[in-house]
């Protein structure tokens, strides 16, 4: 696979020359740098939402109670496996890093419209706690 010659979104954009029409154009100045993404990091996590999609269903994430609070402790969980030296987890075989990961973009997703305060975080973790213990 050829490398992507790296850009910068600083870099001035040339003027549309109607004489010179030998060079394309495209406009990317201020748009995302997709091209950032660590590809492994981005594998691992396209792997844990693959094994997510096959176990619950495509988007199952969306769909569950309390998800704010509920993702934030399974990324703990998975960090807290992976500083205790568990590499993978037990259940998918996947990174736990990758699983933390994954939850966390879930909650990035459902407060992109609406962020919560950390206030906000703790009581529906306390209400969490509490909820899975009544059940």
């Amino acid at each position: 696979m050829r490398p992507i010659k790296p850009f910068s979104v600083m870099e001035p954009l040339p003027q549309y020359d109607q004489n010179n029409m030998a060079t394309g154009r495209k406009d990317d100045a201020g748009k995302p740098r997709f091209d950032l993404i660590p590809a492994i990091a981005e594998l691992k996590i396209a792997e844990v939402l693959e094994y997510g999609a096959r176990k619950y269903a495509p988007d199952n994430w969306r769909k569950v109670d309390n998800p704010e609070a509920r993702y934030l402790a399974a990324a703990l969980r998975h960090i807290n496996a992976w500083r205790r030296g568990e590499k993978r987890d037990q259940e998918s075989g996947l990174s736990h890093l990758a699983h933390a990961a994954t939850s966390l973009m879930f909650i990035m997703e459902l407060v992109s419209e609406q962020p919560l305060t950390h206030h906000e975080i703790s009581k529906m973790l306390m209400e969490g706690k509490r909820e899975h213990k009544n059940n």
